[in-house]
């Protein structure tokens, strides 16, 4: 156009100031699992995109490609290393100096595309697509920082660094000699001599470095990229502190045996755009009994080897994974809709469109016909629960009227009762203390504009020789989502250790919790080595609305025979201490009482309700013996009987109440 033209050729002009750091954040606000789980990601793309042959083999990757993450520490410096090997290196004789519109640049002008920014791909073959990677390298850096360098097959050897500044984000090259000049003289490291390229970030930030070390960045990558792995034998590095760590494919994959928690089909067909087009496997499968990290949960869909977007579960609350390959029709026209962070297609659109509708429509009936018999005969167990706790502590709130059960013991804290042994050797875990409701009853109630203020956690290590690098994390949760998170630490916990964190708060926010009803605060202790959960602890309360009628308990259900402590296996209960006077009362289930009583809801509920009475009369007994300003009566003992009686008397006194106690139970 002729007026563009003419504007265009004015010589007044100004070049636009860039702030390249914010450019920089902004993209990194695409990724949707954050800087680190991006950083892997795009690196190893570009790797996988530029290997040395058109059509990978097994033989070729498993022993001429490779990719390298290693973190140096220098004395002045860190720099992470990421190299590809087994790769073209950057091709073509054109640099970012040359001021290139991309419309001229081929494919293969590798460098120039490299150091541009934001210049598509045009090669539905790979993986990269609009030139993102390198901001998310930048950003990753405390600098803002990146080096490159890069050996063709040709024997050319080239480098250069960018830095992203707030108006700017120039670039510097140096070719042959002065290119490994550049490198050994101001990094440090020794120039290439292996056919491929490597790019360096400048002072890693925290996250990063803390990924790398405690291999959640390889757990990310392994989640990841797994199908080149288990495929082509790709070899994939993590090193530092002079270890080296290899990605592996994770335990889960691959999804090998159909039984009734598996569903495996392939070649399944659906048509767009009047063409019928192929998923090549679609295979899902239900972990019930084994907590399933949460990096696999649902439906993984890969696009070249890649993980993109995950799917489901859509009826099962957790427990589904799986994962979905295509054919290379349908590959090359999901990078078409594929974002351009590589975290997902775009809903609705292209391919995509009737093929997420399949595998929705796939993984709904997965769920509810191979899990259907499994989630039925769990609501049934759920509901049948349900219903016998609510009758057996409809009974026991008759027959304690005025015990006062739920009133604290003076310190808050109470100690265990005499005689308790942990049901579980629970040696390592955590306990939440001080949790304090602002009301006169101490009732788990909040409302808007009310806080918890200065309560605890504690997390301790009673081990004799376990010594754990250790993880705490501790959210508010409705239902299945996380609404807040209140506290994240590592730290070590070795044996003997008590470690404090204090001055936790929950404050209710209208605009947080949006709903009145049921909120959990939960505390989760994990193994951050094998990523083991050691203990859980949860705690419900209510926003906007009263609580259910309190129990003076929670109540779980425990195999007894499992324990190691075997005079604990043919007691029929235990009442076991969680601090701030909370309770849990387990009931073995394989005690032959309640397997007698277990085919009754009935008789079942009888059978828990003189559990629950006698679990009761113990918290009675303990608050008497260790609470020394009780006097008179308490609930139906005489405080004075009960610590100065003889042993017959107490006996007496205690038969007494446990016989009136049963009558009453089973006149119903």
């Amino acid at each position: 156009m002729q007026l563009i033209d003419t504007l265009s050729n004015r010589s007044n002009r100004t070049p636009r100031p860039t702030d390249y750091i914010q450019v920089a954040q902004n993209v990194v606000d695409e990724y949707d699992h954050g800087v680190v789980h991006g950083l892997q990601k795009d690196a190893i793309q570009n790797g996988w995109d530029a290997i040395a042959i058109a059509n990978p083999t097994p033989e070729f990757v498993s022993s001429k490609w490779s990719f390298t993450f290693e973190l140096i520490e220098q004395k002045d410096k860190n720099l992470l290393v990421m190299t590809d090997t087994g790769t073209v290196g950057l091709t073509g004789k054109h640099t970012a100096q040359d001021n290139l519109p991309q419309s001229e640049l081929s494919q293969d002008e590798r460098w120039a595309r490299f150091e541009s920014m934001a210049f598509k791909k045009d090669d539905r073959g790979g993986l990269g697509a609009r030139g993102m990677g390198k901001m998310i390298f930048l950003h990753a850096s405390d600098d803002k920082c990146i080096f490159y360098d890069s050996l063709r097959k040709d024997g050319t050897y080239r480098a250069g660094y960018t830095i992203a500044k707030e108006t700017e984000c120039p670039v510097w090259n140096e070719e042959g000699d002065a290119g490994r000049e550049l490198v050994k003289k101001l990094l440090g490291l020794t120039p290439l001599s292996q056919t491929g390229t490597r790019i360096i970030i400048i002072n890693p930030n925290k996250d990063v470095i803390s990924s790398i070390k405690t291999e959640e960045f390889k757990d990310f990558i392994e989640e990841t990229w797994w199908p080149i792995i288990h495929k082509y034998g790709a070899n994939i590095f993590v090193k530092h502190s002079n270890n080296t760590f290899k990605a592996e494919v994770p335990t889960l994959f691959p999804i090998k045996e159909a039984s009734e928690n598996t569903y495996i089909k392939e070649n399944l067909k659906f048509n767009y755009a009047g063409k019928n087009y192929t998923v090549k496997r679609l295979h899902m499968a239900y972990l019930k009994d084994t907590p399933l990290p949460e990096l696999h949960q649902g439906i993984a869909c890969f696009r070249k080897g890649m993980k993109v977007e995950a799917l489901g579960p859509y009826i099962a609350e957790d427990g589904l994974y799986g994962f979905a390959e295509f054919d290379k029709e349908v590959d090359k026209l999901l990078y078409d809709v594929e974002r351009p962070s590589h975290y997902g297609f775009k809903p609705n659109t292209g391919i995509w469109n009737p093929l997420s509708k399949l595998l929705k429509t796939e993984i709904k009936e997965f769920e509810k016909e191979v899990l259907g018999i499994r989630l039925k005969k769990e609501v049934e167990e759920h509901r049948k629960r349900t219903e016998i706790d609510r009758i057996a502590f409809s009974i026991l709130r008759d027959l304690t009227k005025g015990w006062n059960l739920l009133s604290n013991s003076p310190s808050g804290i109470n100690p265990p009762p005499s005689g308790v042994m942990p049901v579980k050797p629970l040696l390592i875990g955590i306990s939440i203390n001080n949790l304090i409701f602002p009301n006169e009853q101490n009732l788990p109630r909040l409302d808007y504009g009310e806080s918890i203020k200065d309560f605890s956690c504690t997390a301790y290590n009673d081990s004799e020789d376990n010594n754990v690098n250790a993880d705490l994390k501790i959210i508010i949760i409705s239902g299945n989502r996380e609404v807040v998170k209140v506290l994240e630490a590592e730290f070590e916990l070795n044996s003997g250790d008590k470690r404090l964190f204090d001055e936790l708060e929950i404050s209710i926010d209208p605009s947080i919790y949006t709903e009145p009803g049921e909120y959990k605060l939960r505390a989760i202790l994990r193994d951050s080595d094998s990523k083991e959960v050691l203990h859980k602890v949860t705690r419900s309360f209510w926003v906007e609305m009263e609580p259910p009628l309190r129990s003076p308990f929670n109540v779980e259900f425990y195999d007894f025979t499992t324990n190691p402590n075997q005079e604990i296996h043919k007691l029929a209960w235990l009442l076991q201490p969680e601090g701030d006077n909370k309770y849990t009362c387990f009931i073995n289930i394989e005690h032959s009482q309640y397997k007698k009583n277990a085919d009754s809801e009935e008789e079942l509920s009888l059978y828990q309700a003189q559990i629950f009475f006698e679990a009761a009369v113990q918290i009675l007994l303990n608050r008497i013996e260790t609470d020394l300003s009780l006097t008179g009566a308490v609930g139906p003992f005489d405080v004075d009987k009960i610590r100065n009686g003889d042993l017959s008397e107490i006996y007496t006194e205690f038969t007494k109440v446990i016989s009136e106690a049963k009558y009453e139970i089973f006149k119903r």
